[in-house]
């Protein structure tokens, strides 16, 4: 009997352990903006930042992802002032469709743009990220894209 009981205890245990990893897990993911995405794992070369909230990014979004302010729900984007293509830019469209045609036409301009600006940072725009992570769209341009993956993912 007293084996019964102590089975019982950790099968429920083991069950309210999960469901509270679980519950953390979604709790977690409920908390995730766009702001808290940059901040963590932004490199520090990319020193420039501009959040859903600027005016900055509200006016420079038709310019930069070629869709309207008002589609986005949530975004932020960081890139470096020093000449190099490294940029973090992360959006969540209101509808929850999916932003990876903004990102890709985003991508596609950077490499005209630096094509012969600065045809040394070509390789890592032929090597940026595009990925979606709980419903935002992540574009990486950086020598450390898998690295910066990683700290999204986590």
């Amino acid at each position: 009997m007293l084996c019964t009981a102590v089975s019982a205890c950790a099968e429920s245990n083991s069950k309210a352990d999960s469901t509270s990893s679980a519950e953390s897990s979604a709790s977690a993911v409920n908390n995730i903006t766009a702001d808290k995405l940059i901040d963590t794992a932004a490199e520090e070369s990319m020193t420039q930042k501009a959040y859903y909230a600027d005016d900055v990014f509200r006016s420079n979004v038709k310019k930069l992802y070629g869709i309207e302010y008002d589609t986005i729900e949530d975004g932020a984007i960081a890139y470096g002032d020093n000449g190099s293509a490294d940029e973090l830019s992360i959006l969540k469209l209101k509808d929850g469709t999916s932003a990876q045609k903004a990102l890709e036409g985003r991508l596609q301009n950077r490499k005209t743009q630096f094509e012969n600006y600065k045809p040394s940072e070509m390789p890592k725009l032929e090597a940026a990220l595009i990925f979606e992570v709980n419903g935002y769209w992540v574009l990486i341009v950086s020598d450390n894209a898998e690295s910066i993956k990683e700290k999204i993912g986590n």
